[in-house]
């Protein structure tokens, strides 16, 4: 059985270490644990479904959210009936 050097082998492979550090930095200081669920109704609109863990930046997770949310499906948007989380 050979030995493997974890060091040699993350950056061999390109793989990024994660810590509840490096969450915040990717994500502005947040932990990736604030979670906004947006909704879209059956006559095209859009809804806040559910909002799980939230930092002190949830108003602009929000806007991203809702800003994804419609930019989905090549920009056609969430499928009208369903929902989908986005973490930050």
């Amino acid at each position: 059985m050979n030995k493997i050097d974890i060091n040699k082998f993350i950056s061999e492979n390109d793989i990024i270490e994660s810590s509840i550090d490096k969450l915040k930095e990717i994500n502005g200081g947040c932990e990736g644990t604030c979670v906004i669920q947006i909704g879209r109704c059956l006559n095209g609109g859009y809804y806040f479904r559910k909002v799980v863990n939230p930092c002190y930046r949830v108003s602009q997770h929000r806007t991203n959210a809702l800003a994804k949310a419609k930019a989905e499906n090549n920009g056609n948007g969430l499928k009208k009936g369903t929902y989908k989380a986005y973490y930050y």
